[in-house]
């Protein structure tokens, strides 16, 4: 019984020996370097160039898109001269007006379109808004013009 009580003893030791035994840790973690004034800069200039970047193949394909809308409109405003060539001699007066006001119309909004093609990545959004405002003004003006003739 002596054995019992002593084999108890020391396995009951060993385990109180366990717990108070300081362990390190499984991993340390380690930090990380300090942040540079440079890391900063590089950082910054890596997010303007992106944002950049962005801002410009945003404004090429809105560029594009100008374009190929102006290129349907000069599609349809052909079809409109042929059907006006085929008027009597009494509306071709106010078809001449029409078409006159219809090709000012026009070159506003493709020299928009070009303005902005030529802006910055910065001052294009600006030029965007007189673009979709001469578009829309061509755009009624064809419109008005086709419902007419």
């Amino acid at each position: 019984m002596n054995r019992k009580f002593a084999f108890i003893g020391i396995f009951g030791s060993s385990l109180l020996l366990g717990c108070f035994e300081k362990k390190e840790p499984i991993s340390k973690e380690k930090s990380a370097p300090p942040v540079t004034i440079g890391d900063v800069k590089s950082d910054a200039s890596k997010a303007i160039s992106t944002a950049s970047e962005y801002t410009t193949e945003r404004k090429n394909k809105m560029v594009q898109n100008w374009k190929d809308q102006m290129s349907e409109m000069d599609t349809q405003l052909d079809d409109l001269r042929k059907k006006g060539e085929q008027l009597a001699a009494d509306s071709k007066d106010a078809w001449n007006k029409k078409m006159t006001t219809l090709e000012a119309k026009r070159k506003v909004a493709k020299d928009k379109i070009a303005e902005m093609e030529n802006s910055t990545a910065d001052a294009w959004s600006d030029i965007e808004k007189g673009t979709a405002a001469a578009w829309n003004d061509f755009k009624n003006a064809f419109q008005d013009a086709s419902k007419e003739f």
